[in-house]
C-alpha cells in the first residue's frame, strides 16, 4: 500500500475495533499506514491476537515505542522481504527497468510515471 494522506493511519483505533479478537495485523508496506500506538493499545487490551511489523513510522523504531512492549508482536528491521529468491527478483526487475527506459518503453515497476513524458521527450 502506498503512503498517501488518505492512507496515513488508515488502520487507527477506530478501525482496529472492527477487527476480530483473533486477528493478526501484518505490515510490510509503509509504517505510517498503521497507528502503532493504537495497535499496541489494542494488543495489550486483548482486542487483537497479534502483530507482525517490518516497517515503522520512524525508523529505526525507538525502543521506548509502545509497540516494542506490546503483547504478541514480531518486529523486524525492514528486512522481512529478504530471501535468496527476492534478491534475484529485485536484480531482474532493476535490470529490466533500465532496459525498458533505454528502449523508450514504460518500465513495469515505475513508481513515478508522471515524469515519463519529460524523460522521453529529450
Amino acid at each position: 500500500m502506498a503512503l498517501t494522506p488518505e492512507t496515513h493511519h488508515l488502520l487507527n483505533a477506530e478501525n482496529l475495533t472492527l477487527m476480530k479478537p483473533d486477528a493478526i495485523v501484518v505490515n510490510t508496506s509503509r509504517g505510517a499506514v498503521i497507528d502503532t500506538v493504537a495497535l499496541a493499545d489494542a494488543l495489550n487490551a486483548d482486542k487483537l491476537w497479534g502483530a507482525a511489523l517490518d516497517v515503522f513510522e520512524e525508523e529505526p523504531v525507538s525502543p521506548d515505542a509502545p509497540i516494542c512492549h506490546a503483547k504478541h508482536t514480531v518486529l523486524t528491521s525492514h528486512a522481512a522481504y529478504w530471501s535468496e529468491e527476492s534478491i534475484v527478483e529485485l536484480r531482474r526487475r532493476c535490470t529490466q527497468n533500465a532496459i525498458d527506459v533505454v528502449l523508450g518503453t514504460i518500465p513495469e515497476s515505475c513508481v513515478n510515471p508522471e515524469v515519463l513524458p519529460a524523460a522521453f521527450a529529450k
